[in-house]
């Protein structure tokens, strides 16, 4: 029993630097730690650690761009979720296959894997995972070109990220906005002027609220998405300043 005690023990520590390793990208070491857990989980017979095991080493395989082994990782904790009725897990592993199928511009199947995610979060009312993939999806359409589908969804995780105060995401979402504006001018001439605006609109917004939050990667990303749209309205001293 003490043997099995600390073998729980270890496959916590080992859990636990399999996922650091994966987010300082030491891809090789947390593949090291991964393997090891699920010998450890295998003769332990613990599944669920066995399902964050395998969705860790599918985004680890995702990173090294080894999409079909990422896929195979993702499968397995997909099944085991399923067998185990761990649905938020489920959803889980439908994001990270959507995630891996839009990377390799299969964008059917990322849509197709990232609604049966959708689907699963609004039933167990996980509101902040239900704004993530929905701007996920808008992602898809704007890859599609489909640029106003894609700006309904941003504007459903707008209203959803104001309702939970979740400014990270809604910074996201409202550069997302201006991007998809800023496409529309490029395709819809009649109207460019007006998106064009609407994209000035939305990234202001969202660089206001980089700037509160001091994220200064994206103050830096939404100024230059401003200057160039500035730059496209002939408006260069507005372009100069941001």
């Amino acid at each position: 029993m003490n043997a099995a005690k600390d073998d729980r023990a270890k496959l916590s520590q080992i859990k636990l630097m399999a996922y650091y390793q994966s987010v300082i990208a030491d891809l090789d070491s947390s593949i090291y730690f991964g393997e090891e857990g699920i010998r450890i989980a295998t003769k332990l017979n613990l599944k669920k650690d066995l399902v964050d095991l395998y969705g860790t080493l599918g985004s680890v395989y995702a990173d090294k761009a080894k999409q079909p082994k990422a896929l195979e990782y993702f499968l397995k904790a997909l099944h085991l979720a399923e067998e185990l009725g761990d649905k938020k897990s489920v959803a889980d592993n439908y994001v990270r296959m959507g995630a891996l199928f839009d990377e390799q511009s299969d964008l059917d199947k990322a849509i197709k894997n990232y609604y049966t995610a959708l689907s699963i979060y609004k039933k167990l009312q996980d509101n902040e995972r239900i704004s993530m993939v929905t701007g996920n999806i808008g992602n898809v359409y704007v890859a599609k070109k489909q640029f106003g589908k894609a700006m309904e969804l941003y504007q459903e995780a707008i209203k959803m990220d104001e309702e939970l105060h979740n400014n990270i995401n809604l910074q996201y979402s409202l550069g997302y906005i201006g991007m998809a504006s800023g496409e529309l001018a490029k395709t819809v001439p009649a109207k460019r002027d007006s998106f064009l605006s609407v994209s000035v609109a939305y990234y202001k917004r969202a660089l206001d609220l980089a700037e509160r939050m001091h994220t200064s990667q994206l103050v830096i990303n939404w100024v230059g998405n401003l200057g160039i749209v500035y730059t496209e309205m002939k408006d260069y001293k507005a372009a100069e300043k941001a």
